[in-house]
């Protein structure tokens, strides 16, 4: 048996006809229930009613549609332990002895899959695995000790084709194969997890890439203003000249948007006009499309709003920009090389706004719902980067104590 999700269930009635209608999860019960309040002038709390349990789709080997379950459970976390121990509960010593390591990755990434991980992580999960189905065959998943996990790393950090894989790439499979091993041990695949005690690859840490306010003035006006290329010809009919070019329209947008609203990329880009509301002025994230599956509520500057304003609006499901994210990449690289900015990602923007807020006093539990982060110490660690400034300053203070003792 394979599980998804815990969701709610929610139940919409239409006040003019009494029709009754449900839908699995939040997203599409309210965009239903809106459209209902819409045309009938009612409030959503009298057409929108929530399940006070949480219930999950069973799926059966091979079957495409899944049967709804129950689980009797009003927490989303206690909804997932009920789940996990339905599936322990199934798995039996029979079905462990008989189960070898390809078709345990099988099961491993189906449950990412109804986990509502994406095609991307999947794929890169796969290519990841790959390398444990070359180098442990077709061996059960309960044969594999400790020893042989060390023989696996020892072959991988030889490489192939003279390529070595670097250290953080041996850390993602470290913990890919800990996540495997921990999934099997509570499946009932394995009878302990070989990995435990297995030490991660030190790994080279550089300063994230901060812009001071003159660097965001020089890479905005690069995103906006015309800028001419030299092209030179020689040969038959030589010629040279300059051409002018014209950034793209949706650049100078996106940035403002990621340097404001301190969003990440993918969601800048998956933003659509349903998720934007000018009159209240705040941007709508579904928790089903944050990083953290929490739901955020960011307001509109009123330089983003302006630069809003500006573009044709569509329909709810129609994306505010509608570019693709090569496109984007190459456009941000070439203002940023234009602007004179060296080791400038699109990510650094998240990490400037962050940062020029905390030094400007906001306090941490603003930022921290602001940008999105589940904690305070995650922003902190990679996010918050001491200016020279105030370096400066703390080695100032510790001179003043060097002088105060004389020495």
């Amino acid at each position: 048996m394979h599980y998804s999700s815990p969701f709610r269930l929610y139940l919409i009635t239409d006040p003019e006809t009494g029709r009754r209608y449900q839908r699995h999860g939040r997203k599409k019960g309210v965009a239903l229930a809106e459209d209902i309040a819409e045309r009938t002038q009612k409030p959503l709390e009298t057409i929108l009613t929530p399940s006070r349990c949480f219930y999950v789709l069973e799926y059966c080997r091979g079957g495409k549609r899944g049967r709804r379950v129950n689980t009797h459970q009003g927490n989303r976390t206690l909804a997932r332990e009920w789940v996990n121990d339905r599936i322990r509960r199934d798995s039996g010593p029979c079905r462990r002895a008989n189960l070898d390591l390809e078709a345990a990755i099988d099961q491993w990434l189906e449950e990412k899959r109804l986990r509502r991980r994406t095609t991307k992580t999947l794929v890169n999960y796969r290519s990841q695995a790959g390398f444990w189905t070359r180098f442990f065959g077709v061996r059960q998943t309960a044969s594999i000790t400790r020893t042989d996990i060390i023989e696996f790393f020892t072959w991988r950090e030889r490489g192939r084709n003279g390529r070595k894989p670097g250290n953080h790439l041996l850390n993602l499979n470290l913990t890919l194969l800990r996540d495997f091993f921990r999934w099997a041990k509570k499946r009932g695949y394995s009878d302990a997890d070989p990995t435990e005690d297995i030490e991660r690859w030190d790994e080279l840490h550089r300063e994230p890439r901060i812009l001071s306010p003159e660097e965001v003035t020089g890479l905005l006006t690069a995103c906006r203003e015309p800028f001419s290329v030299p092209v030179v010809r020689r040969g038959y009919k030589s010629y040279e000249k300059d051409v002018t070019y014209t950034p793209p329209p949706w650049l100078y947008p996106i940035v403002l948007t990621a340097l404001t609203t301190l969003l990440r990329q993918k969601n800048i880009l998956a933003l659509t006009w349903g998720q934007v509301d000018l009159r209240a002025g705040m941007i709508r994230i579904p928790a089903e499309e944050s990083k953290t599956r929490t739901e955020l509520a960011i307001p509109i500057s009123a330089q983003l709003r302006q630069c809003l304003e500006d573009i044709p609006r569509g329909f709810a499901d129609t994306p505010v920009f509608g570019v693709k994210l090569a496109s984007v990449r190459r456009s941000f690289t070439s203002a940023a090389q234009r602007a004179g900015l060296e080791g400038v990602t699109f990510h650094c923007l998240r990490k400037t706004g962050t940062d020029f807020l905390l030094r400007s006093g906001i306090s941490l539990e603003t930022t921290q719902k602001l940008g999105g982060w589940k904690t305070p110490e995650v922003m902190l660690k990679h996010y918050r980067n001491p200016s020279p400034q105030e370096l400066d300053e703390a080695v100032t203070c510790i001179d003043s104590l060097v002088r105060l003792t004389g020495a």
